[in-house]
């Protein structure tokens, strides 16, 4: 399978596979910039998730579980809905891996960067 197959297909085991990756793709986000965050490297700059969820223990397990629970509720609603949305979802889906993968990508910068300095 092409990865231009996975991000376009419509596909429910297909859709099932891209919740997984979005939920890595977000607990490595959260992981990195908790990293960060205690390097001082870089400050949040998301005020939303700075408000709730701190860089203690229990705050992580908060952004871990509020995402796990929204994607099982989202794969569920999905599983009995027309193919319109279906399609509508699978692009909103696809569109945030996208967004995670580059924002993985640039903490992976700032970690090189700090381990360069």
């Amino acid at each position: 399978m092409s990865f231009i197959y996975f991000l376009i297909s419509s596909d429910m085991q297909i859709i099932k596979r891209k919740f997984i990756a979005l939920f890595i793709l977000n607990a490595s986000d959260i992981l990195f910039t908790l990293m960060l965050f205690c390097t001082g490297v870089y400050e949040r700059a998301n005020a939303f998730t700075s408000g709730i969820a701190d860089e203690s223990i229990i705050g992580t397990f908060i952004k871990f579980g509020i995402t796990l629970l929204l994607l099982i509720l989202a794969y569920l609603g999905i599983s009995s809905s027309v193919e319109k949305h279906i399609l509508i979802l699978n692009t909103i889906i696809t569109t945030c891996m996208i967004l995670y993968f580059f924002i993985n990508l640039y903490h992976t910068a700032w970690c090189i960067i700090y381990l360069l300095t």
